[in-house]
C-alpha cells in the first residue's frame, strides 16, 4: 500500500471469512491444484506497516472438509510467519 495508514485502513475493511478478498489460483491440469480455485480453506491476514500479507490453506482438489478447519487455520497462519520475518529484518527490527 502507499503507506502503513493506507494498509491498516484496508485491514479494516477486510473480511477474510467472505472470502471476497482472494481465492486461491486454479492449477494447470494434471498439476493436482486444478479446483484451487474454488477449494473451501482458511485464509489469514496481517499487516507491516504499508504491506498486506494473505494466506491461504486449502485442500488442493477442491472439496471442503469441515473436520480440517482448525489445522487449515494453523497451516494458514503459519504461513504468515515467514514474510513477517523476512520484513523484519528487512526493516531491521
Amino acid at each position: 500500500m502507499g503507506s502503513p495508514e493506507e494498509a491498516q485502513a484496508a485491514e479494516r475493511a477486510q473480511d477474510l471469512g467472505s472470502a471476497k478478498w482472494f481465492a486461491g489460483l486454479q492449477g494447470e491440469d494434471g498439476s493436482g491444484a486444478e479446483r484451487m480455485d474454488v477449494a473451501g480453506g482458511h485464509g489469514s491476514g496481517a499487516r507491516w506497516g504499508p504491506y498486506l500479507v494473505f494466506s491461504l490453506a486449502a485442500a488442493s482438489d477442491g472439496r471442503v472438509n469441515d473436520s480440517r478447519t482448525e489445522e487449515l487455520a494453523e497451516i494458514s497462519e503459519g504461513f504468515l510467519d515467514l514474510p513477517l520475518n523476512s520484513l523484519g529484518e528487512i526493516v531491521g527490527e
